[in-house]
């Protein structure tokens, strides 16, 4: 074997100083984890089981046995500085007992304990005695670090996603069983299943977080989507229910002002139009049909099918109610517009005749255009025969027209 020079070991020896004092310092912080404290601390916080079990258990022994063998190539290590500060002028043998420490296979290695169920009739109890390097301990020590650490990691990541998770899928219940609350009808079994779930879950989640992992996507969201399948109808007939409800209640102010208006001009066609008579209008009465409207609103709070049934009834009360007004409404001014409209017609007869002359004189002068404009004026007072008055007033414009063409040069 070639042994180094004084430079190359102290070099070597430099290099496992930073190395142990990194490895030592990484694994500090590993146990500074709490995934690690529960499962690979000395005296570990909790039982594994399940996914995380199988995963776990062989890495618990290898991580055991990590610390013993760390103190063995320290131990080696501090052996080689101790060999190399002893001597001012370094012998050859001294530098070759070194280098063997450092590069050879200079480590007792304890007995490996053969497990009872892995033994034959014949098998010893232990594997005895092996021989390793410093580096060739520390290169398995770093896998065995490597894997750990990835165990580790993996397990506080599943608990670092999934328990904001599970608070989501609470809240959600809770929001699906208000809901159901809301609309008075018992909380789906999919919403019991959810929390029943969501109770099991987190009571195996510290023990087996790996058997956990995805369980809240494929098993609670399922549950959620039903539950919310098994609402979605009645919801959307609470909500249709509770717009149609605001629309009419809005709508109350149009109908009173159709009413009253419509009562205004049934008084007024009433006096003033001779003949008129009353006009098919609605038996409800618009305090019938609104003290109706806040019973199906009370009762839609707590029976929505029966509140949207009457509320389909009452909605047909009420278009029959104001079709009827508003068709009674429109007679009622149609007959006192005829009348206003023939009042119309000789005021502007009038005014026409006052602006031109017959005979020597205004046209408003005439006996028979006089005869015929009080005779206007009789008939369209109140009570007004529209008939009669609409004769006179084309009377009157028959004998204008006649003035005008004998007026004519």
């Amino acid at each position: 074997m070639v042994v180094k020079d004084v430079g190359a070991l102290d070099a070597d020896l430099a290099r496992w100083d930073s190395d142990l004092a990194n490895a030592l310092r990484n694994l500090l912080a590993l146990r500074k984890m709490f995934a690690f404290e529960c499962f690979f601390a000395e005296s570990p916080t909790v039982v594994p089981t399940g996914k995380t079990k199988v995963e776990v258990e062989p890495l618990q022994r290898n991580f055991n046995d990590l610390w013993q063998h760390f103190q063995l190539i320290q131990s080696e290590i501090a052996r080689a500085k101790a060999l190399r500060q002893k001597e001012r002028w370094i012998s050859k043998a001294t530098l070759a007992a070194i280098d063997e420490i450092l590069n050879g296979s200079s480590l007792d290695m304890p007995d490996i304990l053969v497990p009872l169920e892995q033994r034959g009739l014949l098998t010893p109890a232990s594997a005895g005695q092996t021989k390793a390097s410093c580096t060739e301990l520390m290169r398995s020590l770093a896998t065995v670090f490597e894997q750990t650490r990835k165990l580790v990691f993996d397990i506080q990541k599943v608990w670092d996603e999934i328990n904001p998770r599970l608070d989501s899928f609470t809240n959600e219940a809770a929001a699906l069983k208000a809901l159901a609350a809301e609309l008075h009808v018992s909380e789906p079994f999919e919403v019991v299943q959810l929390n029943q779930r969501v109770t099991a879950i987190h009571s195996s989640l510290l023990s087996d977080p790996l058997g956990c992992d995805g369980v809240a996507e494929s098993e609670l969201q399922p549950l959620v989507e039903r539950a919310r399948a098994a609402l979605k109808p009645l919801k959307e007939q609470r909500d249709k229910l509770v717009a149609l409800l605001r629309e009419a209640e809005a709508g109350f102010d149009a109908l009173k002002k159709l009413h009253e208006e419509c009562e205004a001009n049934r008084l007024d066609a009433l006096d003033a139009i001779v003949g008129q008579r009353e006009l098919p209008r609605s038996t409800f009465a618009l305090a019938r049909l609104r003290e109706w409207f806040g019973k199906i609103k009370d009762e839609s709070a707590t029976n929505l099918t029966d509140a949207s049934q009457k509320f389909t009834r009452w909605k047909a009360a009420m278009d029959e109610w104001t079709r009827l007004e508003d068709e009674a409404n429109k007679a009622y001014k149609a007959a006192l517009e005829e009348r206003n409209e023939l009042k119309t017609r000789l005021r502007c007869y009038r005014d026409t005749a006052s602006k031109g002359r017959y005979d020597g004189r205004s046209m408003l002068e005439d006996p028979e255009l006089i005869r015929l404009g009080h005779e206007a004026d009789e008939r369209l007072a109140r009570p007004c025969d529209v008939a009669r008055a609409r004769e006179s007033v084309d009377g009157f414009r028959g004998r204008l027209r006649t003035m005008e063409v004998l007026a004519q040069p």
